[in-house]
């Protein structure tokens, strides 16, 4: 589950994919470059839902804010489907042939405290900062 920028459709997307669940979509946000953005990606699995939240870094503007209820995109089963223990960033995004990896990131802020069932009490995940890029 995440947030990344689509080198084809030069959009920020997010994805969903668990045991029981996927979605691949467009947030509604093109990705500019040269822009600096604020990302943040939160997970609740025990109310099934997932927030997007993406601001411009220079102004403090939310340019998208978006909960959505992870049952749309499947049969949301909170001990399977909600099982995280892993936290990844990376640039992956090789569907564009002649530009991929879009962006750069930095100031990673990532949960250290778990919860009574395993889960990450405050579900908090962010990018400090990312940047679209062509490199």
């Amino acid at each position: 589950m995440g947030i990344y920028a689509g080198a084809v459709s030069k959009e920020w997307k997010v994805f969903d994919w668990t045991a029981n669940t996927y979605t691949d979509h467009t947030l509604g946000l093109p990705v500019v470059l040269g822009k600096w953005y604020g990302i943040e990606f939160d997970v609740d699995a025990v109310h099934a839902t997932m927030r997007s939240l993406i601001t411009d870094r220079a102004n403090g503007d939310v340019l998208v804010d978006k909960i959505e209820d992870l049952t749309q995109f499947g049969a949301w089963n909170p001990a399977i489907d909600g099982n995280f223990d892993l936290e990844a960033l990376f640039g992956g995004e090789l569907t564009a042939t002649q530009r991929p990896n879009l962006f750069v990131m930095d100031n990673i802020d990532v949960p250290v405290g778990r919860g009574p069932s395993g889960h990450d009490d405050h579900g908090h995940s962010a990018i400090g900062s990312a940047w679209g890029g062509d490199h």
